[in-house]
């Protein structure tokens, strides 16, 4: 259950969501790892170009 993507993000905040829906969202206040929360914050995303991971299972995240 480990999502990979290679993305270019702007600066701002991120939430990992399922299917384009908000009704299942995760976030947090920690950036570049950390473990999401159900509803939690906007993960607080500096502009860049990262692998970024999510583990469906445990909610653990990195953008490297």
């Amino acid at each position: 259950g480990v999502v990979t993507l290679n993305l270019t993000l702007v600066g701002g905040g991120a939430k990992f969501r399922v299917n384009d829906d908000w009704k299942y969202n995760w976030g947090a206040n920690t950036f570049p790892n950390g473990t999401g929360t159900a509803g939690g914050d906007n993960i607080p995303v500096t502009a860049g170009t990262y692998t970024v991971t999510f583990n469906v299972n445990t909610k653990e995240y990195s953008f490297q």
